[in-house]
């Protein structure tokens, strides 16, 4: 299956700074946490919080 453009995007710009080269089978549900808690602190351009439903978006490469 053919990964979409945004999952791309997704896994470069926040995923792959995160994580690193863990391997997303070998992560725990509190490195999760963490990785989501970071998410929720974070703000767009424009000095917004990012939506759930951004976040969740950021979940979806991840499987979880």
């Amino acid at each position: 299956m053919k990964a979409r453009v945004p999952d791309i995007c997704y896994i470069k710009v926040q995923l792959q700074p995160f994580f690193g080269d863990l391997n997303f089978a070998d992560t725990k549900n509190v490195t999760v946490k963490r990785f989501v808690a970071q998410l929720l602190n974070k703000k767009t351009k424009c000095g917004k919080k990012l939506s759930a439903k951004t976040i969740n978006n950021y979940m979806v490469p991840c499987g979880r």
